[in-house]
């Protein structure tokens, strides 16, 4: 078997041009190419001080290798050297037609930048470099008609993560930071997001999640809170006891749902850990990102012992925060501190209500009071207890001891009169 190369190589800085070995390089086209610029290029480009010269694809001047650079030059340089590894090395443009492979380089100059100075002036002067590879093979059979099989190998596939940050918030969503607590019942919001260079690109996809009272996320009880990526509704619950406020629309999700304290569990050991099932979509893929997957949300979901989607074998990414801290919001008593209030202290319904003492008045904050400037009765309103009828009976009551007691008088008064 012989293989047949046909080798050149172009230089070109406004379309190509050959190029000699007098002063201008020359090209190995092996693969293992080594290209020379010799002086009469090097003049072109007006190289000085800490300019470099690098090979690019044209897309990015950072993160190129020592073999796709050459740096050092001085007045004295008659000669720019790249020694590349393979083919590949400094990712070249591939073409190819019917018989010929081409892999072109380009190289451009890098001048060194003085910030100090207010404006620069250079010249933007790039090569590009040719290797043309013949791709006709010429065989020398003797006779003998070779079987040649195609055979398909297994499809490589890498298993990579992305990473999603979840958090309880603040109604603001913005972090709570370290031991989080709420009281009962007060709301619990959460917050997840994908950790991307691009995420407007992506969409994060809640299709479970649910609440545990320990880090293990099959421990029982189970609150479930979203259910193929829609809240959960239960019967015996608040109409809003679970709200969804953004799934299935952007790089992140937010919910909220009322805290709870865990039935049959010690105080000290109320805790709330949240666990989410995710999916990631990219826009790009050629799937409805933002589609839920049974559609719209139901107006009356009910919560189900055990979501099918726990077991439909798809792959997804599990999530969780926690824990926050919950505990129960202690009602006011006139046994402790007195309830708050300076004076007299009194539980009407439970619920502690302040009075004063006689001479003074009751401040807006319900619970101090304050002596009045001049001595005066404070008539206090009836006993919540006391009926409206009986309280309009006593009323009366006093209308009439008062008319009885002028009438009185009065016929005193006329009777004095006639006795004169």
């Amino acid at each position: 078997m012989a293989t047949k190369f046909l080798i050149f190589f172009l230089f070109a800085f406004a379309g190509f041009q050959s190029i000699n070995a007098d002063g201008h390089g020359e090209t190995n086209c092996s693969l293992t190419p080594v290209i020379k610029l010799g002086s009469t290029l090097l003049d072109q480009f007006y190289l000085q001080g800490t300019d470099k010269l690098i090979i690019t694809s044209g897309s990015s001047l950072s993160n190129v290798t020592a073999m796709c650079e050459f740096t050092g030059i001085t007045v004295n340089t008659t000669e720019a050297t790249f020694y590349l590894a393979s083919l590949e090395s400094c990712h070249p443009l591939f073409k190819s037609d019917n018989d010929t492979l081409y892999v072109t380089w380009q190289i451009v100059s890098v001048p060194s930048i003085n910030v100090s100075d207010t404006i620069q002036r250079y010249s933007d002067n790039c090569i590009n470099v040719t290797c043309a590879f013949d791709i006709n093979l010429l065989l020398n059979t003797s006779g003998i008609v070779p079987t040649i099989e195609k055979i398909l190998l297994a499809e490589v596939v890498g298993q990579g993560e992305f990473a999603i940050s979840i958090d309880y918030v603040n109604e603001n969503y913005t972090a709570l930071g370290n031991d989080p607590r709420v009281y009962v019942p007060e709301p619990i919001y959460v917050r997840a997001e994908l950790d991307v260079d691009d995420p407007e690109n992506y969409v994060l996809q809640a299709e479970e999640c649910w609440a545990t009272p320990t880090s293990d996320e099959t421990t029982m009880p189970r609150y479930d809170i979203i259910e193929d990526g829609c809240a959960v509704e239960d019967i015996f619950e608040s109409e809003n006891a679970i709200t969804v406020v953004e799934n299935y629309m952007s790089y992140f999700f937010k919910f909220y749902f009322d805290s709870f304290v865990w039935t049959g569990i010690d105080e000290d050991e109320q805790k709330i850990y949240v666990f989410c099932y995710v999916k990631i979509c990219h826009v790009d893929s050629g799937v409805n990102c933002t589609m839920l997957p049974n559609g719209p949300c139901p107006a009356n979901r009910k919560r189900r012992d055990v979501p099918s989607a726990l077991t439909d074998g798809s792959n997804r990414q599990l999530i969780s925060s926690g824990p926050i801290y919950i505990h129960k919001q202690e009602k006011e008593t006139c046994a402790k501190n007195n309830g708050g209030c300076s004076d007299v202290c009194e539980l009407r319904e439970g619920d502690v209500f302040c009075s004063c003492f006689n001479g003074k008045h009751l401040n807006q904050d319900g619970k101090t009071c304050t002596t009045n400037d001049k001595e005066m009765i404070v008539l206090e309103m009836p006993h919540p207890s006391v009926t409206p009828i009986i309280a309009l009976a006593l009323i009366a009551s006093l209308v009439l001891l008062v008319g009885g007691y002028m009438v009185r008088s009065s016929k005193q008064k006329i009777s004095a009169g006639n006795l004169i």
